[in-house]
């Protein structure tokens, strides 16, 4: 089984105390099945960003991180095509959803994650 990581699942994990159960769940699951989306990426990115502003420790931190989990991740990480965004846009149409949500709801489908 392979799973698309959210971005708040694989930020969990980064905490100083993460939640006790996605802990767990990350102890048995192996590396390889997991898969995380570009929108991860930006989204890891433009907190970076915005925290520059006020705090560049936790900034560079962010950066490094953020560095680490794209070499980690190198072949893992799905990218957003024409296929994504035609069910995005039909998704958006009939639902209220997240926009963020629903682009990676469709990358899921159309990757079958």
């Amino acid at each position: 089984m392979k799973y698309l990581l959210d971005t708040n699942v694989v930020s969990e994990i980064q905490k100083k105390k993460p939640n006790p159960q996605v802990v767990a769940w990350f102890s048995v699951v192996h590396y390889s099945q997991l898969h995380i989306s570009c929108i991860t990426i930006g989204e890891i990115r433009k907190g970076m960003l915005k925290l520059s502003k006020n705090d560049s420790v936790a900034s560079l931190k962010l950066k490094k991180w953020l560095e680490e989990l794209i070499i980690d991740y190198n072949e893992r990480i799905l990218n957003i095509d024409k296929e994504i965004c035609e069910e995005w846009g039909e998704l958006m149409s009939i639902d209220g959803t997240n926009a963020i949500d629903a682009l990676n709801s469709c990358t899921k489908q159309n990757k079958t994650i």
